[in-house]
């Protein structure tokens, strides 16, 4: 994503599970700050990297939405890594690298509508995204640490060069 770009997943009713909800993706930032970079209208949004490093996400449910977010140096810059955020009909929970981050106590349904989740958020999000998954359930925190174990190819404890062209930039 260049800052102005954005992509949409398709498939609008499996990507609205309404009891449980899991939305977790791979992200290496070139540059932090700028919009939630999957986010379904009404239903969720997440994560949301901040300037300072801190990371946000929101499910909006019948019961009242939830907003959470972590301390800041959470995110860093040409770092890949794998965020969660799951919700179980009781908790929403904030995973990064497979940690629990933060949870809130929480009810009811999550929104329903028709539109497409949106990644990239349209503005402002300069980097990569990959393996977005939106599951119709809550994984479980050991669920969340192998998916993010399982990914050799994306290795989040190195940094990754530039796009060749963008050094310097």
């Amino acid at each position: 994503f260049n800052g102005a770009s954005q992509g949409k997943l398709d498939g609008s009713e499996t990507l609205s599970p309404q009891t449980a909800l899991t939305v977790e993706a791979w992200v290496r930032p070139q540059a932090l700050g700028g919009p939630y970079l999957v986010e379904k209208t009404g239903s969720y949004a997440f994560p949301k990297l901040y300037a300072d490093g801190t990371v946000a996400g929101r499910v909006f449910l019948t019961g009242g939405d939830i907003y959470l977010e972590t301390s800041s140096g959470v995110a860093t810059n040409n770092l890949w890594k794998h965020y969660a955020l799951t919700y179980d009909g009781a908790s929403v929970r904030f995973y990064v690298d497979g940690v629990q981050k933060a949870s809130q106590t929480a009810s009811g349904l999550v929104w329903s509508n028709n539109g497409n989740p949106v990644l990239g958020g349209g503005a402002g999000f300069q980097g990569f995204l990959d393996e977005i998954t939106v599951h119709g359930r809550a994984l479980s925190a050991a669920e969340v640490m192998a998916r993010t174990e399982a990914m050799p190819n994306l290795a989040p404890n190195q940094p990754v060069p530039p796009w060749p062209g963008t050094a310097g930039q």
